[in-house]
């Protein structure tokens, strides 16, 4: 059962887990800061 929850987790997070997001310039510019900002606004109760 933990064997299967660990490859479930993996595969849901293999592009991260890889490198995928870490080289992709595109990604850092244009999809992390709206998530950047809104996890911020929910953190201040803003949402």
């Amino acid at each position: 059962m933990a064997l299967l929850l660990v490859l479930v987790v993996a595969g849901a997070n293999a592009r991260v887990l890889f490198g995928g997001t870490w080289d992709d310039v595109r990604y850092h510019a244009t999809i992390a800061p709206p998530r950047l900002a809104a996890a911020q606004s929910m953190q201040a109760g803003s949402l």
